[in-house]
């Protein structure tokens, strides 16, 4: 988990803290059941972390993701307003407009995150200092591959060499060439020859 994780965590859990106040503040006169304050807290908690999710999801990307994202924001926002305000009444008011100040800030503060960690990467990577360690680290995965190969060659030329002095190859058979044919064995040779 990187530095831009947990800020983005604490960024979320401040404006939840800070809108749940607010909403307490102007809404301590009206009555509540004992369990609405523990709900409205989860609610724009779970709220803010997916503004800020959808808000560094957009930020990062190199897609025209806004054009899918803000519809489907407002889409949310919008559903959840009228739901809220259609069954519960107006009394909502108060609290559903915390939830959307919430959300709304957390996108707005996630965009923001997500566009300059992109802006971070794609600095580091025209660093010519990066390019040169990537140009380096290829160099070393094609020697190691080469020596690879080289040892597999080996290996088989020892194999090749020790059936040849067994008898089970004849002694010309080069391993390496492309053109060598499966040799035949004593058994298969000496059925296809005429009797």
């Amino acid at each position: 988990m990187s530095w831009e994780d947990v800020s983005s965590i604490v960024v979320a859990i401040g404006i939840v803290l800070f809108v749940s106040i607010a909403i307490w503040v102007f809404g301590r006169h009206q009555k509540r059941q004992p369990g609405d304050s523990g709900a409205l807290f989860v609610a724009l908690l779970c709220l803010c972390m997916l503004g800020i999710v959808c808000g560094q999801v957009s930020g990062q990307s190199r897609e025209p993701a806004v054009q899918t994202v803000i519809p489907a924001v407002l889409t949310l926002i919008g559903s959840v307003l009228v739901y809220l305000v259609g069954v519960h009444g107006i009394a909502t008011q108060r609290s559903v407009s915390g939830l959307i100040l919430g959300f709304t800030f957390c996108f707005f503060v996630g965009i923001h995150l997500g566009a300059e960690n992109r802006a971070i990467y794609d600095s580091e990577v025209q660093d010519k200092n990066y390019l040169a360690a990537q140009a380096v680290a290829a160099q070393h995965a094609r020697h190691m591959a080469e020596l690879q190969r080289l040892s597999d060659n080996v290996e088989l030329f020892e194999f090749a060499s020790a059936l040849v002095v067994q008898g089970k190859l004849p002694a010309n058979y080069d391993p390496f060439s492309q053109d060598t044919k499966r040799p035949s064995t004593n058994a298969e040779a000496a059925d296809s020859t005429p009797k």
